[in-house]
């Protein structure tokens, strides 16, 4: 079962994601970000030297801590496919608790990694790209 919307947590974590990216900008490949007028869209569209380069979506995970992941893969919510089925230049950021480091993932990587149903605190069986962590960059936050 799918996790439901909770405005609480997108209160907490969606602008401040959105801001947080800004110091991941040399990363990603692009000099400017804006925020996507399409509610249901990706979150950010990067820019570099005027011309667009990449979408960007945004997550925070609280259970990461420090510089080093806790797992050997990365989950992302299956819910996203629908950016990975694009089939545009996507990158997926996840930030740990405190936004000081990053996990940057390629659009590609996400579509190549196989999916399994995980139960969370938020939500029972709900499908999940399992991606390596060693298909992954994890980057230290310039913000």
């Amino acid at each position: 079962m799918r996790k439901k919307f909770s405005q609480e947590l997108f209160d907490e974590n969606d602008v401040a994601c959105r801001n947080a990216a800004e110091g991941l900008k040399e990363e990603l490949g692009i000099d400017a970000l804006e925020d996507n007028t399409n509610v249901y869209g990706v979150d950010l569209i990067g820019s570099l030297d005027g011309e667009f380069v990449s979408y960007v979506e945004v997550e925070r995970k609280l259970v990461w801590t420090g510089k080093d992941f806790p797992y050997q893969t990365v989950n992302l919510p299956g819910r996203k496919k629908k950016f990975v089925d694009l089939i545009l230049p996507t990158q997926f950021v996840i930030f740990n608790k405190d936004y000081s480091y990053a996990i940057i993932i390629h659009r590609d990587v996400v579509a190549e990694s196989p999916t399994k149903f995980i139960s969370t605190i938020y939500s029972q069986g709900e499908k999940f790209f399992d991606i390596p962590l060693s298909a992954c960059k994890i980057v230290k936050n310039e913000i």
